[in-house]
């Protein structure tokens, strides 16, 4: 049987972390992975407003949690690589 794994994307503070958590505990098939920002969330990090290292630090993470992400559970993930390509298009 071929694993699930979804991602929620969208801009700050539109309910994904909510929606996440929610799915997650409606359906114990789905265990949620918090955005990369809550998961490795460093004492430096936007001290001076987001960076465009942030950014990137946060894409790294946010590709290693989906593809390490290869156990026989089902993920939501709040976030995906896509918004931080965004947000890197911004900031650059």
């Amino acid at each position: 049987m071929k694993k699930m794994r979804i991602a929620v994307t969208g801009t700050h503070g539109i309910g994904k972390t909510t929606l996440v958590e929610d799915l997650a505990e409606a359906s114990a098939r789905f265990e949620a992975v918090p955005e990369p920002f809550i998961l490795f969330q460093s004492d430096a990090a936007f001290v001076d407003g987001p960076s465009t290292d942030d950014f990137e630090e946060q894409l790294t993470q946010s590709c290693t949690l989906i593809l390490d992400a290869t156990t026989k559970q089902d993920f939501i993930f709040d976030r995906c690589p896509l918004d931080f390509l965004a947000y890197l298009d911004v900031v650059s």
